[in-house]
């Protein structure tokens, strides 16, 4: 590709080199646009795909459906995407179902990432161990790269084709992101009701502040099913 004046680009060297003329073979990616800054307390992020042989994937952060990346294939990238410098669950969902793949945190605010632009990307192949083995990293524009640590994959679940997306164990919220209006019950583990309401399509933080530390089942009605599920209150 033809570089332009006064534009910054970010390089990435991709694929593998025994495939150096099949798609996923050795060959120069650039990024054009990549910059360093962001606003105050915002991280500005693009998402890069670089697994050779990882399927099409769909990235949420932190059970927020809107803040969800989808379909995203080997060598493509997103635009910018602005969000609050705070510390994220992030999940790698198989693009085909929608199932966890991977889980990792992504710790925008320890890493003092506030107005910084990143690039997340993918490296490393399905299925290996050790230094070849898949995984996601940070590169700042200082040219650090920083591997973003793997977190517990059952934190996080989608339900049905509700949209439903909760995270667990919980602490003095329980955030519910749903594409339909539903009403939820809780209930302690010996049958007593605790907490119910009813909730629009969006998301919601239902408070827990005032329940014991324990697990609780969560049950969630709409005009056609029931789902139901356990949390953990620590």
């Amino acid at each position: 590709m033809p570089f332009s004046a006064n534009t910054n680009y970010t390089i990435f060297v991709n694929g593998l080199v025994a495939n150096v003329w099949q798609a996923n073979g050795f060959h120069l990616l650039a990024i054009e646009n990549s910059k360093c800054d962001a606003a105050d307390n915002t991280t500005d992020v693009i998402v890069l795909h670089s697994s050779p042989n990882a399927p099409a994937v769909n990235v949420t952060l932190d059970n927020l459906l809107d803040a969800s990346i989808e379909n995203v294939s080997y060598n493509q990238f997103t635009s910018y995407l602005s969000l609050p410098t705070n510390d994220y669950k992030l999940q790698v969902r198989l693009n085909a179902d929608n199932s966890v793949f991977k889980a990792y945190d992504a710790p925008l605010q320890t890493l003092n990432l506030g107005g910084n632009s990143i690039i997340v990307f993918a490296s490393g192949l399905v299925g290996t161990s050790g230094a070849t083995e898949f995984g996601l990293f940070a590169l700042d524009c200082e040219g650090n790269v920083t591997a973003l640590p793997i977190s517990d994959p059952t934190s996080v679940n989608l339900i049905k084709d509700w949209g439903v997306v909760y995270s667990n164990p919980i602490q003095n919220n329980l955030r519910l992101e749903v594409n339909t209006n539903v009403n939820y019950s809780i209930f302690d583990l010996s049958g007593r009701l605790v907490n119910n309401g009813n909730l629009n399509g969006g998301v919601s933080n239902i408070n827990t502040a005032n329940l014991s530390s324990g697990t609780y089942v969560v049950q969630l009605t709409n005009n056609k099913e029931v789902v139901t599920f356990k949390v953990i209150k620590n």
